[in-house]
């Protein structure tokens, strides 16, 4: 199998644009592994690149047309087709998004005694977060409070095989051969990134894109909690000023930046030491996208 590229880092550093260099240099195709770019709605508001024009090709991009969660799981089954045929093309597959839990899905794998049985969905208890939290607190942490089913999977370990879910782990599992390219930036030059393209976001049609919402994509947003579109609509709504609304979206995508750094970072510590070669990191505050790229291909 032809080795797997995985983008990876915080918002606002500059993954699509290494990514798209990347391809060009290698023959290859981009993946998407950006929960917000999933959704066809959201463009402008998830920085989505404009993929339709693009003579690269993208995939998994405007994948989900109506307001639902989309799992893990379901993210799984759908990347694994997807760079199968990137693969099958002679073309090599780059993911590129900054949803960890999408490209960590790629890696590991959940593991269970081989004496374990399957799935049976028999449980006549809430299949909620909140109930798993209860019960296991661990476990819940791990998991998005809308993903229905690792939440209905976690119940079904406890309720019918009487195990705590936290006690069965997610286990070092590659799906192939892969190298995992980290971009950053020195924080100073990645905040000021994100409080300059929050500003170009707005400037470009953001607020256009969120007031053409359905009262359901809202809803399902003020949910998701995808940055921005929720204090958009606070904004439209005359409850803050657009000042504030600027200052508002640069904390919150600074927080998050910074949270997909610790994530990371925590990452890291679960792949054995022996494959950190093939993990690389490419600060672009210190050095320029080229140099790094020739590096990188000596490397693939």
């Amino acid at each position: 199998m032809e080795k797997i590229i995985i983008i990876a880092g915080p918002t606002g550093v500059g993954k699509s644009d290494f990514s798209e260099l990347l391809a060009q240099r290698i023959n290859g195709e981009i993946i998407n592994a950006d929960q917000g770019q999933l959704y066809e709605p959201l463009s402008i508001g998830t920085a989505k690149p404009d993929w339709k024009n693009h003579s690269i090709p993208h995939h998994l991009f405007d994948h989900i047309t109506q307001p639902m969660h989309f799992s893990n799981a379901s993210y799984q089954k759908m990347v694994k087709e997807c760079i199968k045929s990137v693969q099958a093309r002679g073309k090599r597959a780059i993911l590129v998004g900054g949803s960890g839990f999408y490209y960590h899905t790629l890696l590991f794998e959940f593991s269970a005694p081989s004496d374990l049985p399957s799935f049976t969905h028999t449980i006549s208890a809430p299949i909620t977060w909140e109930h798993l939290n209860e019960i296991d607190p661990e476990r819940a942490r791990s998991i998005h409070p809308h993903d229905t089913y690792r939440i209905e999977r976690a119940l079904d370990i406890f309720y019918n095989h009487h195990l705590l879910p936290s006690s069965l782990q997610m286990g070092y599992k590659p799906y192939g051969p892969y190298h995992l390219v980290h971009v950053i930036r020195e924080t100073q030059d990645l905040y000021a990134r994100i409080n300059e393209r929050t500003n170009h976001m707005l400037k470009q049609g953001w607020l256009q894109e969120v007031a053409g919402l359905s009262d359901t994509w809202k809803e399902f947003l003020r949910i998701k909690k995808i940055i921005g579109y929720d204090d958009i609509e606070a904004y439209q709504n005359n409850i803050f000023s657009y000042e504030e609304l600027v200052l508002r979206i640069q904390k919150k995508t600074r927080n998050y930046a910074k949270r997909q750094r610790t994530y990371f970072r925590s990452l890291l510590k679960k792949i054995p030491h022996e494959d950190h070669r093939y993990i690389h990191e490419i600060n672009l505050t210190l050095s320029s996208v080229d140099l790094y790229l020739n590096q990188l291909l000596e490397q693939l």
